[in-house]
């Protein structure tokens, strides 16, 4: 029987991943470089439809129906291309999540509409998904640190440098400590140079994550927090922070399939006003 399937797309700094779904149901994930890395030029609205088209051919899609696309981005020149390539190859209905979609968050922000997409998402997507109130640290190219309230308002939160960005400035700004991977050294007091910057990036950003959900626990009294970790780095980190309830890399493109469900698919969005979990 054909299905049809919703194409959600996470747009960062690092990396575009998309993920096609069918229902409830996440096929696949791929990803491509975003703009910010990518060597030469950007993708053309040619390019990114003829990947989409292939990562469908080499997943047996097909013969499937794309429905629509749902697309969280932070970086605008991107943006611009897929909604481009979506016009010219695909036609296809198109929500981009912006502070105006009405997704029943409240912004209790200074300015809504400096939110990153990516921030909205994940907290519409934390108030489904689990108990509220929570944290959402996003351990993307910035590591951020979001607070929803048990009313869904967005209380606030903070913003670091990602663990890879923080690791690059140490080799890069100094003139003899060489680029290092980032893997745990088997303990903190370590005797070489190389297992050094280890374990200060890695135990230290640990210092630094614990810090704040510390802190924020501190500021707003929520001792019955929910803490959820996200993110490409965030598998990184797992079971190496206690505080963290939950390790979901994947929430923001499970809030994208939400909300298609809510916009796109007719009565869907009576369940998600109701309250009911996904």
């Amino acid at each position: 029987m054909k299905k049809d399937i919703l194409l959600t797309i996470d747009v960062g700094n690092t990396a575009i991943s998309l993920g096609f779904w069918e229902g409830k149901n996440l096929l696949a994930v791929r990803e491509l470089p975003s703009f910010r890395l990518t060597i030469d030029k950007p993708l053309t609205a040619e390019e990114y439809s003829e990947k989409i088209n292939k990562f469908m051919e080499d997943l047996g899609l097909v013969e499937k129906k794309l429905i629509g696309i749902v697309l969280s981005s932070v970086v605008p020149a991107v943006s611009f291309v897929l909604k481009e390539a979506n016009n010219l190859y695909f036609s296809l209905p198109l929500i981009e999540v912006t502070s105006t979609l009405q997704l029943g968050l409240k912004y209790c922000i200074e300015k809504p509409s400096e939110l990153g997409a990516d921030l909205i998402v994940s907290s519409f997507a934390a108030g489904i998904l689990y108990h509220l109130p929570c944290l959402i640290i996003d351990f993307g190219t910035a590591t951020t640190f979001s607070i929803v309230s048990a009313k869904r308002e967005l209380l606030g939160g903070a913003i670091a440098p990602g663990i890879r960005i923080m690791a690059k400035t140490l080799w890069e700004e100094t003139a003899q400590l060489p680029e290092v991977a980032l893997e745990f050294p088997p303990e903190v007091l370590c005797k070489n140079t190389v297992t050094c910057m280890q374990a200060g990036i890695l135990y230290g950003y640990i210092g630094l994550v614990e810090g704040l959900i510390n802190r924020f626990k501190t500021i707003f009294s929520l001792e019955d927090l929910t803490i959820i970790a996200t993110g490409g780095h965030c598998l990184l980190f797992k079971d190496r922070i206690p505080a963290i309830h939950y390790w979901d890399p994947e929430l923001i493109l499970k809030g994208l399939q939400i909300i298609g469900e809510m916009f796109l698919m007719k009565g869907a969005s009576k369940d998600y006003d109701k309250g009911k979990l996904y």
